[in-house]
């Protein structure tokens, strides 16, 4: 009998949230989800630091995915040099 491939440990425990920020300056979006983690809100407030840049953002938009979790989009409000 073939053992199975140990099932992966996400760094964030069951609270994983996939971050989406590809080109995060130019688009000024970036968009959140998750299978398991409580579900942000629209209003909800943010933080994300990418290229010497930290981004303060706001939810604009809330998806309920149904079984594959929840996902939100975000726009930046703020944006500082670190």
């Amino acid at each position: 009998m073939a053992s199975r491939a140990p099932v992966p440990v996400s760094p964030f425990g069951s609270q994983d949230y996939e971050l989406l920020c590809e080109n995060l300056a130019t688009l000024r979006e970036a968009h959140i989800r998750s299978r398991d983690a409580r579900p942000m809100r629209v209003g909800d407030l943010c933080t994300m630091a990418q290229d010497d840049e930290v981004y303060e953002l706001v939810v604009t938009d809330f998806t309920d995915r149904g079984a594959e979790g929840w996902s939100v989009r975000c726009r930046i409000i703020e944006a500082h040099r670190r």
